[in-house]
């Protein structure tokens, strides 16, 4: 049986950087006086974000390290079938952003759930809201057992310490009040993006919701 092979003082020192960086942006941010300090900041940089930030925001949240560490192995043992998921991916992006986004800016809500509360009462609103965070739930642990498993095998933590380490930094990193619009100052005026004037705020054709402002919506309900 061969040897456990174990991470170098390079490849350790790389580790603890990765984990510590986040933590160190978090703290700056959070004592230097955050923007995110209302609902519409924190979920929707005030509807005035820069557009790489946006762009690199949204790819970086549907990667995992659930994509990272298991897509190379599903493709390499069951072939490149999963590329389907990436285009259907793709095609729901634009129609998402065609058919319900302007809806939602319309409306002038934060969230998909302050709508459905808005159109269809807050029972609908805790319904979907509970399925949300069970599958959060479940997603996350597979998220967080990934790089633990990874880690464990090549260091001496066991796969308990991993997880708690790593779910730790995270929960810390988000805590500290950071979003990517603070994170990565690259504005300039001709990358700045008014969702605003993106989407319009004109009556929009009827996307299978209706072609009404907020005050419709709230009347119907």
């Amino acid at each position: 049986m061969s040897s456990k092979q174990h991470l170098g003082i390079v490849d350790s020192t790389v580790l603890g950087i990765s984990l510590f960086i986040p933590a160190l942006v978090g703290l700056k941010f959070h004592f230097s006086g955050g923007r995110q300090k209302t609902t519409n900041e924190f979920f929707l940089a005030g509807r005035n974000a820069p557009l790489f930030p946006v762009i690199m925001s949204i790819s970086v949240t549907i990667m995992s390290t659930s994509a990272m560490l298991g897509l190379p192995s599903e493709t390499y043992r069951f072939g490149s079938q999963f590329i389907l998921v990436a285009f259907s991916t793709g095609i729901g992006i634009l129609l998402s952003s065609r058919i319900f986004l302007p809806v939602y800016f319309e409306c002038n809500v934060s969230s998909i759930y302050e709508f459905l509360e808005m159109r269809f009462g807050k029972y609908t609103k805790y319904t979907v809201s509970g399925m949300f965070i069970m599958q959060m739930v479940l997603y996350t642990s597979t998220v967080l057992l990934g790089p633990a498993l990874a880690l464990n095998a090549v260091t001496d933590f066991s796969i308990n310490m991993m997880i708690v380490l790593s779910g730790a930094v995270c929960a810390f990193y988000c805590f500290m009040d950071l979003h990517f619009t603070d994170m990565m100052p690259l504005s300039s005026r001709r990358q700045r993006l008014d969702f605003r004037h993106s989407v319009g705020y004109e009556r929009l054709p009827s996307a299978g919701m209706g072609s009404y402002p907020r005050k419709n919506y709230v009347e119907s309900v």
